[in-house]
Formats: C-alpha cells, structure tokens, sequence
C-alpha cells in the first residue's frame, strides 16, 4: 500500500528550496512544465516528472519544480483536476489552487534554466519571458515530434499512447523500485491514476485513445491502492459499473460541468497555441480554446438571440486537428462587444495574431460528447482585422 501525503510534503520542501536559490540568481535551475492548456495530463505529468528527478537514486538534487503553466487563480476553472486533488488529500488556498506548487507568474527571472517538457515537445518562449537563456535538456510526450529540439536533447515519444502520464508513471515506478525506496506516494499515484483514465476514456474501444503500455500500467496503479477509497466500496454509486468506471465517470462530468463558469473562464479553460504557415511564406499565430457547450448554448450565455459574436468565422477542413489545415473561408457575421474584447485581449496577453473557440458539436454531431472531426469550425477573433487570404 503507497505511503498517504508524501508527495505534498515533498512539493513543498522543493518550491522552498527552489524559490531560495532562484531569488540568489542561481543559474541552471531545472524546470518542469507541461503545455500551455494546462489539462489533467499536462500538469499531473509534470509534477510526477519533477518528484522523479528530485527523488532519484542519486543522494543530492539541485532544487527542481513543476511551473504549472497557468495562473494560480484559473486552477479552478479544471474542475475535473480540482476533484482528483481533493479527492487525492492535498490542500488548496483560497483561490483554489493546490497549496505546495508554483504556477505561472510566480517565480523570478531564471538564468538558464534546465526545462524538462511533458505533455508537448516544444517550447514556447514567448509564452515564458521569465527564462533567460533556457535550455530544454528532456521530453516526455505522448504528441508528434515537431523536431524541434537540439540533438542533445533526451526525447522520449509515444505517439500511440493514451496519457503523458504512463509514460512518467513508467518512469517514477522504475525509479522507486531500482532505488529500493517506498511505493509512489499516495497523493501523487492516484493523480496518475485519474489523468491516465481522464486521457484513455477509461479504454472505450470505441475512442481507441490507448495502447497496451496505457492497459499494463492502470492495473498496477490500482493495485498499489492510488483508486480512492470512496469506489472501492462494490456498494458506492452504479454497482453495475466497475469501481475505476465509476470514478472516471464522475471526474468526466467535473470536467464538461461549465455552467458556472463565465464567458472569459470558458476562453481560458482549455486553451492551446499553435500557427499555421501561410502561401506568402509567413506564419500566423493562433490560439485555439475548447468550449465545453454547444454553439447555441454559449450564445445564449453571451445574453444573444439572434447573430454572433465574431467579426469573422473560419471554416477549417481538418485532416489532423494539431497539424496540416488545408484551407480555410472567411464569413463575416455580426458581433458582441463584450466577448469580441475578451479575444482581442487574450491575443494580447499571448501575442497572437488571432483567436480561435471551438465548439461542441450538436444533434448528430453531439453524439457522447464528440467535437466535429471533419469539419470543424473555429470561430476566430482577428487581432487588428486583418485578413488571410
């Protein structure tokens, strides 16, 4: 059985030490950051990935921290996430956010530092002006390699498996056994546990989201006692369903539950750059937000009955939702004032050249939740209004 709440002991032990020796200006400080939505997998996986490195068998690490790459106050706005912490044992503040981490916006300027990338495999500097000089020594992802990383960077990819986190869930149990030391501490393995089930779909071979390194890992995870206690119970919610079935059910409904959120929480929710490169040789900077409601229901929330929000609606045809757009058609429409500015400021803050909302599909295309998958439109906010033609 893993040992309760030495993870958050740990957490906290690392971001004194780090934040003391980043306040001296210490150079070459390593880092772990997951991408820039901040989902499940992405910020589980970095933290897992920092308590790995900081644990190993050597018997002295420099100071190593997972910067989790939103601001504490949006930590809220995952709500699946917040119940697998809760549920998990750790402690949150009155923003809350889980107490023992660093999130962005927190630390110093960073001479150097060492970045480690989980959950995406390139990074991003314009997104983190607080490094100076840094250097990405390692990856651990489950996405295509954009290839673009020095060769001396250590790469560790998977593209056909379902979770960042088998991957370092790999690592940390290799880790903990080769060095002869306690089981994954609680708090942190039932969080591995939660991102893997959150990221296979629970292994609906419908979805096909996952491999077998993805089926060997979740056994073991369970075994090591990291499902809570609450579905172990055979008597506790849908008996008819597995114990592990019935807690991802529950983190599943956390993650879609967004009607309280507000129209700016749901443009920050799940939120991820990218770009695309144009006919005249240019490339064009984008970020692309995941809205967990219908188009018409969001319209509603915008307090509108008639018309839409945007100066400008993009219809993508999309052969792979992260790469290759094949062409694209510029449809004006009418417009909110109050939304249009919440995009143009996030294009801002993220200096992009426009804004994207993609939108759960409905009637057929609403089908268990799915989003378009052939055709998907992005409805983008211009920065500037300029058009791409």
């Amino acid at each position: 059985m893993a040992s309760d709440n030495k993870a958050h002991t740990w957490a906290e032990a690392s971001k004194a030490s780090f934040l003391e020796a980043a306040n001296k200006g210490t150079e070459g400080l390593r880092v772990v950051i997951g991408n820039e939505a901040g989902d499940m997998d992405s910020i589980v996986s970095s933290i897992a990935v920092a308590y790995l490195f900081q644990t190993e068998c050597a018997k002295e690490s420099p100071p190593i921290v997972a910067i989790l790459p939103i601001p504490r106050d949006e930590f809220r706005l995952r709500q699946d996430v917040v119940l697998a912490f809760k549920q998990a044992g750790w402690e949150f503040d009155d923003q809350g956010a889980p107490i023992p981490f660093l999130f962005k916006g927190e630390v110093p300027e960073l001479k150097k530092p060492r970045l480690i990338l989980t959950d995406h495999n390139t990074f991003k500097a314009e997104l983190w002006e607080e490094f100076i000089e840094p250097v990405v020594e390692e990856v651990i992802d489950h996405h295509l390699d954009e290839k673009k990383n020095v060769v001396t960077c250590k790469v560790t990819i998977d593209v056909t498996v379902g979770s960042c986190c088998t991957l370092v869930a790999e690592l940390v149990y290799n880790n903990n056994e080769l060095c002869d030391k306690d089981p994954v501490p609680q708090d942190l393995g039932t969080l591995m546990l939660a991102a893997v089930l959150c990221d296979t779909r629970n292994f609906d071979e419908k979805q096909q989201r996952f491999n077998e390194r993805d089926k060997k890992i979740v056994p073991k995870l369970i075994e090591s006692g990291y499902l809570p206690e609450k579905y172990r119970d055979a008597n506790e919610g849908d008996i008819t369903k597995s114990p592990q079935a019935r807690w991802y059910g529950e983190l599943i409904k956390a993650r879609f539950d967004v009607e309280s959120l507000s129209l700016a929480d749901l443009l920050k929710l799940d939120n991820k750059a990218s770009s695309i490169h144009m006919i005249d040789e240019t490339w064009v900077s984008f970020s692309v937000s995941i809205i967990f409601m219908t188009l018409d229901d969001f319209i509603k929330k915008a307090g509108s009955e008639q018309g839409f929000l945007l100066t400008k609606i993009y219809s993508i045809n999309v052969t792979k939702v992260h790469k290759h757009i094949s062409s694209f058609l510029v449809v004006l429409h009418n417009k909110i004032t109050g939304v249009i500015d919440l995009g143009l400021k996030l294009c801002d803050e993220k200096k992009l050249d426009f804004f994207v909302m993609m939108f759960k599909g409905s009637g057929k295309d609403n089908v268990r939740g799915k989003f378009f998958q052939q055709i998907i439109h992005f409805f983008a906010f211009i920065k500037d209004l300029v058009f791409y033609q």
